[in-house]
């Protein structure tokens, strides 16, 4: 028996995503940069909803990413509020939206869009921009709101 016989699926998987995890100070270029970062937040096997919030300064490098709010399997209560909190605390000048559906769901729901739209309203008071909200999907498929022209 060797030393990869003792490592399990979940060490590999781990391994991997941090790998290719952005790191502080990076840049995030494209929904599959942010995707694949977000990876170690949002995927492998949640079974309720979470948003994650990634902090970005002006030139696009992460600050801080930060899971704010844990839901149901269908459903995440977000506040804008501690939001904007967050923005200030962090000093963020742009945003990107995260959350999963754990229910497969490949769509994004009208309270996705609603949330999306407060959030986007409330940052503009404060001069920061929403570059995207991403859904990810168990499996590894994504639906970017930017990409689909939603925002």
């Amino acid at each position: 028996m060797n030393n990869l016989d003792k490592v399990s699926d979940v060490d590999l998987a781990s391994a991997f995503k941090e790998r290719f995890r952005i790191k502080n100070g990076m840049h995030i270029k494209s929904s599959q940069d942010a995707v694949n970062h977000l990876a170690t937040y949002l995927g492998g096997k949640l079974t309720r909803e979470a948003f994650v919030v990634v902090f970005l300064s002006g030139k696009n490098e992460v600050i801080a990413t930060e899971k704010l709010f844990n839901g149901t399997l269908t459903s995440s209560a977000v506040y804008p509020r501690i939001i904007i909190q967050k923005i200030i605390e962090h000093g963020a000048a742009a945003l990107i939206l995260a959350h999963n559906h754990p229910s497969s769901n490949r769509s994004p729901s009208s309270d996705d869009r609603t949330i999306t739209n407060k959030i986007i309203t409330a940052c503009s008071t404060i001069d920061v921009s929403v570059l995207d909200h991403l859904i990810l999907i168990p499996g590894g498929d994504f639906i970017s709101f930017a990409d689909k022209g939603l925002i």
